[in-house]
């Protein structure tokens, strides 16, 4: 009879995964205890970490991202998620009917021209009224209108920047279109977690460089779907080493891949409770054996003394 190899085979140390349909995002549980020369009570060894990767299908040729989060970064990285998570349940609905409110309240398209960015492209950032008083800025805000119309059953969040567009233009043929009408945004992009470059010098290239990632996590608070983002970038790089001890990372990445995943609310704080969880599982497991150690070695320490 010939053995089916189950997932649980394929994927022993998988902690949590999320599927979409050309990406998906797992962590990998790879805790560890503290080296046999380190204190016991550090819990883990310098290398315990989670790990994550991006397996992205969007091209014909499958990649796959990846970033380590060290155990002491984890447990930062899965409060700020929470913290966040919490943040966004707590005041996204208020800051958005702040910005209804006003926008009613000033009777004015040209206040609803500010409410809100782009959130893609070369006008990341800047709302449909900053973009249509630029030169041909009508038409670059219908290009977007129509570019926004195509993903709108995907992205139903597109309707309201569509509906900031419509404003835009709107204001800006009668003349009303004014910079300082502005209403108070919905808190908009929020930087959870970014690391810098980080490099592992025992998996290097062809070329000798060595592998580099760096990872960030965002929050969207104008998403109503989706609005977590998680983005992996990976490649090769030159480090050099100082006499002082740090690294230098070249900035220049050859073979660079990148790829990102959006997680809704309610997955990111799924993900943000696994790494606690686990963290706190294998703690609690290895204490009883680590504190023994301590026992014994202060034992030890005081016979020494005694004699």
């Amino acid at each position: 009879m010939e053995n089916k190899e189950t997932n649980k085979m394929k994927y022993p140390s998988q902690m949590c995964s999320f599927k979409r349909k050309n990406v998906v995002f797992a962590v990998d549980c790879h805790l560890d205890r503290p080296d046999e020369d380190d204190p016991p009570l550090e819990m883990h060894a310098g290398w315990s970490r989670y790990s994550m990767s991006i397996i992205d299908t969007h091209t014909e040729n499958t990649y796959v991202v990846s970033a380590n989060i060290p155990y002491s970064e984890a447990v930062v990285v899965a409060h700020k998620i929470l913290a966040v998570c919490d943040d966004y349940l707590l005041t996204r609905d208020k800051a958005a009917a702040a910005v209804s409110d006003t926008a009613q309240d000033t009777g004015s398209t040209s206040a609803a021209a500010f409410a809100v960015t782009f959130k893609a492209g070369s006008l990341k950032g800047k709302t449909p009224g900053e973009v249509v008083l630029n030169e041909n800025g009508t038409k670059t805000v219908e290009g977007q209108i129509a570019f926004l119309q195509t993903n709108l059953k995907k992205f139903p969040d597109n309707q309201k920047v569509i509906d900031a567009c419509n404003a835009a233009i709107e204001a800006f043929k009668s003349g009303t279109l004014s910079e300082g009408a502005s209403v108070p945004k919905v808190q908009s992009l929020k930087w959870v977690h970014r690391t810098p470059i980080k490099f592992l010098e025992k998996k290097k290239n062809k070329d000798g460089k060595c592998f580099v990632y760096a990872y960030t996590i965002t929050c969207d608070y104008e998403k109503t779907d989706y609005p977590w983002h998680i983005g992996i970038v990976n490649g090769y790089a030159d480090i050099t080493h100082k006499e002082n001890g740090s690294v230098n990372i070249s900035s220049q990445v050859a073979e660079r891949s990148e790829s990102s995943i959006n997680l809704s609310n309610d997955e990111a704080i799924y993900l943000a409770r696994r790494m606690e969880m686990t963290m706190m599982e294998f703690e609690t497991v290895e204490f009883r054996n680590l504190y023994k150690e301590v026992e014994e070695i202060m034992e030890e320490i005081y016979s020494k003394k005694a004699a």
